[in-house]
């Protein structure tokens, strides 16, 4: 569509208004043109990373698609206002236009049935419902490969690698990066995109190499997003860039690229972009010399990774620290002794000894140092 186009040629203005003068032209019968034209303002709201565009858009798309009684064009309208809500943060509001998506797969289109499903796991898992979010992409996977739609199964398991990775199981992660090969690339409008995923894991591997070809891999991303002017994706790669070069060291050029993205993500309200990739934005966001208004949105994300990382840290796992054992696991990484730990919480030792079992048993690992590890890539405790 010409909107498209012009939208790829960096004319959002231009884009909008072709849309625009086509719904207003009376002539053209009301039905599944005017549908297509709301979900078109959709897509370029959403690769334009413009979040009140993309819900009025979606609302009105809804709204028609429920009074023609369209429900396949409904679920996609319900798509785009989840993945909407799922970026600012509003997780019940996304998980109840996701649900019925996925609950409904059959029924709607199988290539946005999935990608909700991706985005109903996000939501899960940024509940702290980490179980919820592996069943769900266990469940879009078993269905793809029923009905042997490989296409769409090899982005359900680079999203399984995702999500593995959020939730600190490394080697199916790299597993997964390990026989993915990102190229050629190619312009993307969806909720989730498998080559942000493999640098993610390249960052995380922290390995000289890693590190190498996961600089390689954003500066081409970045080249070919900015070619595209696809906003919400290049914000996401400056994200990581700002990662990778906080892992080699090299804090301004972090800061400089982290300042950035958030000054393209402001004005959209973006939220999760931020906070899905870990814990090691944060401390790059609190170093940020920003204006008034640029603090206060910066705030907006650093609550939602604090909700994350802190308030429903326990719940991330299958089973959920309690409030005694995470007290003491932050203990842990401070690197007190036991007997350091008794006598700040005022139990006795064997107490102590037997709660630090259970979060062995509970993280599945086999000492202190592991818990501390593996509780920080969980971002249940902060790193020093």
């Amino acid at each position: 569509m010409k909107s498209i186009g012009l939208q790829m040629c960096g004319d959002m203005v231009g884009a909008r208004k072709f849309i625009h003068k086509l719904l207003a032209d009376n002539s053209v019968p009301l039905g599944i043109l005017q549908t297509r034209l709301h979900a078109t303002l959709c897509f370029i709201s959403w690769i334009a990373a413009d979040l009140p565009s993309l819900q009025l858009a979606a609302k009105h798309y809804f709204e028609l698609s429920e009074a023609l009684g369209l429900p396949e064009s409904l679920a996609f309208a319900r798509y785009f206002l989840g993945i909407a809500d799922y970026q600012e943060n509003e997780l019940s509001k996304a998980e109840t236009f996701l649900v019925p998506v996925v609950a409904e797969a059959k029924a709607v289109n199988l290539e946005y049935s999935t990608e909700s499903a991706f985005a109903l796991a996000s939501v899960y898992q940024a509940s702290g419902l980490a179980g919820k979010a592996r069943e769900t992409i266990e469940s879009v996977c078993k269905q793809l490969r029923i009905v042997n739609d490989i296409v769409l199964l090899q982005r359900a398991l680079a999203y399984r690698a995702d999500l593995a990775l959020r939730q600190g199981r490394m080697d199916t992660a790299v597993s997964w990066a390990q026989g993915f090969d990102p190229y050629p690339l190619a312009a993307v409008s969806r909720f989730f995109e498998p080559r942000q995923t493999l640098a993610k894991v390249l960052i995380a591997q922290g390995t000289p190499d890693s590190l190498v070809q996961a600089g390689s891999l954003l500066a081409r991303l970045q080249a070919f997003y900015l070619q595209i002017h696809n906003t919400r994706c290049l914000i996401e790669v400056l994200t990581l860039q700002a990662l990778l070069h906080d892992a080699q060291g090299d804090e301004p050029a972090a800061l400089k690229v982290l300042s950035r993205a958030v000054h393209l993500a402001q004005p959209g309200g973006l939220i999760r972009l931020f906070v899905d990739p870990g814990p090691g934005v944060t401390g790059l966001l609190n170093r940020l010399d920003l204006d008034a208004e640029g603090q206060r949105y910066v705030g907006k994300i650093l609550a939602a990774c604090q909700s994350d990382g802190e308030a429903k840290a326990g719940m991330a796992l299958d089973h959920p620290l309690t409030k005694r054992e995470l007290e003491i696991l932050k203990l842990l990484a401070l690197n007190l002794s036991n007997k350091q730990i008794s006598d700040r919480l005022c139990i006795s030792p064997s107490t102590v000894k037997r709660h630090t079992e259970n979060i062995y048993h509970k993280l599945a690992v086999p000492d202190r140092h592991k818990a501390v590890v593996k509780a920080t890539q969980l971002a249940i405790v902060r790193s020093n």
